[in-house]
């Protein structure tokens, strides 16, 4: 778990190979509706198949990557423009073997 400038939370969820992002202040869409609200979970990255058995899915859409077994992450100090939204340039992934 990692939390980052904005107070995201970043979850590692290793059982569900992906991981997951709570926003606790900042008010974000709620997918399929165009309602926002705080302390929602949503999926940053992975498709929920184990990356450690096939493509990574580098050079994709994070939701679409396979992250095998995540077990520690760490979110980069630096943040996409503010109007672009307020996600961190870099997600460091640790995965299990």
């Amino acid at each position: 778990v990692s939390e980052d400038l904005n107070n995201m939370l970043w979850i590692c969820d290793s059982g569900n190979n992906r991981i997951r992002v709570v926003s606790l202040v900042i008010k974000v869409q709620i997918p399929g509706s165009n309602q926002f609200a705080n302390n929602i979970i949503l999926t940053a990255a992975g498709d929920g198949q184990d990356g450690r058995l096939g493509s990574p899915g580098d050079g994709g859409m994070a939701t679409f990557a396979q992250v095998g077994m995540p077990m520690a992450l760490s979110v980069s100090d630096e943040y996409v423009d503010p109007e672009v939204g307020r996600l961190p340039t870099a997600l460091y992934i640790t995965e299990g073997h």
